[in-house]
């Protein structure tokens, strides 16, 4: 008997051996991508991919930069999966009218499948993005400017009390701030990041701990849906972090129920929210406007969140970071933000700071060389098949090509790790390389709002305080884990009061 199960057992390994060797040969010799080079494990296996990303946690982005100097401006990195590193790759990849659609894997990770960002399908997305549209259009934004200054103001006052005593923590800083704008510039409501005692609000020092396992969830994708099923109690004692993230998902929950039990009191609100446009009829629109589904605006409402807090954050730890450690630029900029605004105790408009050429290009230096989302976003190929850099791609075909690749393009950045934001005002046509925001169909539906955060923050910081890094230099940020999110290496960003500070 015992023998006999050994016998099966011992069949059934060489039949999955010579599968798996029938499927590596195919990988490399028959594929309709063997014309692509690439290290011959990431060929034929997933495995490659999944050391990088896994093991590693967050490698594998500066591995492609090594694979392009091997392979050439296309490499295979997966059985079925290509990057490119060339500008034409970049804009046939997230062109307006592109054929390829969203990664369902990559996009699996982040949990909320059901929001703008989450959407696979893209007549889903377009119907959700119609919807969204002008809650973020620089009208809205305009209209709402008091919402962002009145956030960015109680963040200054605080800066200037906290680096009264002692170093702060600019990292998390920035975090609590930006946090505290998305939250209520979306539901017109007060999250209260700020308040957290030195800037370390438990939420996001748990959002910070658990985004290092990222691309755990998209090898095992049932892990997501695990931890989402167990009761948050259990996390309490198994993992605190953990369950202060998943007690914040509660929140979201809570507000949305709220809402469709009772939609009249969206009426009664003083001004706008996003779910003003999900809930309440849209009868200008030319789709259905049927109302999304619970679990559609508990997603879409953490999707917002989390897309506009950390990316806009980490710009402003960069930029002010490398304005604030370079005195000509620190001076060149505040000569500009002093004449435009002589008495910094009034308020300064964005449309006015928007005039302002060097403050202009500092933000767009800054967003170039924070690049909010590093992970490259992978598209599937239609149908029909894609041509991209001149390359005949097959339908099915995973494609992407990371931003950073289009940022750090040395023929169009000379010098591509250097902080000059000179380089806008000299070359104009520099605008079209900007791409923190990605391009096409999908491309951040925040943007506007971002800018105008960007604005904001940089002006009234720079602007009313006198601040040096602390215990921070140009090191800290040169390398970084690919999270979807830069997670640096180095020391965290610090700030302290200028010793020519009054």
């Amino acid at each position: 008997m015992a023998l006999s199960t050994i016998g099966i057992l011992q069949n059934l390994l060489l039949v999955y051996a010579g599968y798996t060797l029938c499927k590596v040969v195919y990988r490399v010799k028959f594929s309709p991508l063997r014309a692509f080079k690439g290290p011959l494990i990431a060929v034929s296996t997933n495995l490659y991919r999944f050391y990088y990303d896994a093991i590693l946690q967050g490698r594998f982005l500066s591995n492609l930069e090594v694979l392009h100097q091997q392979y050439g401006s296309v490499v295979r990195i997966g059985p079925n999966a290509l990057h490119f590193n060339s500008l034409r790759a970049y804009f046939d990849i997230y062109k307006a009218d592109s054929s390829v659609v969203k990664d369902p894997e990559l996009y699996a990770v982040f949990g909320f499948d059901e929001s703008s960002i989450g959407f696979i399908d893209p007549n889903a997305s377009l119907m959700r993005r119609e919807l969204l549209n002008p809650f973020f259009s620089r009208r809205a934004i305009l209209e709402l400017e008091a919402v962002i200054q009145s956030k960015v103001d109680k963040f200054v006052n605080l800066l200037r009390e906290y680096t009264a005593e002692k170093p702060v923590n600019a990292h998390y800083a920035f975090r609590c701030l930006t946090l505290d704008v998305i939250w209520n510039y979306c539901f017109a409501d007060d999250f209260n990041a700020l308040d957290a005692k030195d800037f370390t609000h438990p939420i996001l020092v748990s959002i910070q701990t658990q985004i290092r396992s990222f691309w755990v969830l998209k090898y095992i994708p049932i892990l997501l849906s695990t931890i989402l099923s167990v009761p948050d109690t259990v996390f309490k004692y198994v993992s605190p972090t953990l369950f202060v993230y998943l007690e914040s998902r509660r929140r979201y929950t809570e507000m949305v129920d709220k809402l469709l039990d009772d939609p009249s009191t969206l009426h009664d609100s003083d001004r706008a929210t996003i779910f003003h446009h999900l809930i309440l009829p849209q009868k200008h629109l030319k789709g259905s406007n049927q109302i999304p589904s619970r679990s559609s605006l508990i997603d879409e409402a953490i999707a917002l969140v989390q897309a506009g807090s950390d990316t806009v954050a980490n710009t402003c730890t960069i930029g002010i970071f490398h304005v604030l450690d370079d005195p000509f630029i620190h001076k060149k900029l505040l000569d500009e933000l002093r004449l435009a605004w002589p008495d910094e105790e009034l308020q300064v408009s964005l449309q006015t700071l928007e005039k302002l050429s060097y403050l202009t290009a500092v933000i767009k230096e800054s967003l170039r060389l924070s690049t909010g989302v590093v992970t490259p976003l992978s598209r599937v190929v239609g149908p029909q098949g894609a041509i991209i850099d001149g390359h005949h791609v097959p339908a099915g075909t995973i494609v992407a090509m990371g931003a950073t690749f289009v940022h750090k393009n040395e023929e169009i950045f000379p010098e591509p790790l250097r902080f000059w934001p000179e380089r806008w005002i000299e070359n104009t046509s520099l605008n079209r390389y900007l791409v923190p925001f990605s391009r096409g169909p999908r491309m951040c539906l925040g943007m506007n709002l971002s800018w105008a955060e960007l604005y904001l923050i940089f002006a009234n910081v720079l602007r009313k305080l006198d601040l040096t890094p602390y215990n921070t230099s140009a090191d800290d940020f040169r390398t970084y884990r690919e999270l979807f999110v830069p997670v640096y290496d180095g020391r965290e960003f610090h700030l302290a009061r200028s010793t020519n500070a009054k």
